[in-house]
């Protein structure tokens, strides 16, 4: 089963927190995909330097995954880290999606600490 990258073109995706952290990392990785991109943050001052750059490092980004995936063949891991204060099941419900559409071959690591919420949802 052949991989292929994740195409967001023509999505909105709405990216609350997206000055720093992980949500400028999925900021970054969306707008490489190609979305329409409304971001968040405290202050007007971040946003704009977080939106230079996200747009900046979304064309390296893209640049760079597309030449690795075009040289390989296979997926052979991907560690999958969903963050935080979610029930335990969301990340690993969100992993076996990720892992499916991702056409994933390989090992699949997923780690995830849930917070504040039961180990069940």
């Amino acid at each position: 089963m052949g991989g292929g990258s994740v195409d967001l073109s023509g999505k909105l995706v709405l990216v609350t927190g997206a000055t720093r952290g992980i949500g400028r990392a999925v900021a970054i990785a969306a707008a490489a995909a190609g979305a329409e991109l409304i971001i968040t943050g405290r202050t007007v001052g971040s946003l704009e330097e977080a939106d230079d750059a996200i747009r900046a490092a979304a064309r390296l980004f893209a640049e760079e995954i597309n030449e690795r995936l075009a040289r390989s063949s296979s997926r052979d891991i991907v560690v999958y880290m969903p963050g935080f204060n979610t029930p335990f099941a969301t990340p690993i419900l969100m992993m076996a999606r990720f892992g499916y559409y991702m056409a994933q071959d390989g090992v699949f690591i997923g780690y995830s600490w849930p917070s504040r919420s039961s180990p069940l949802g």
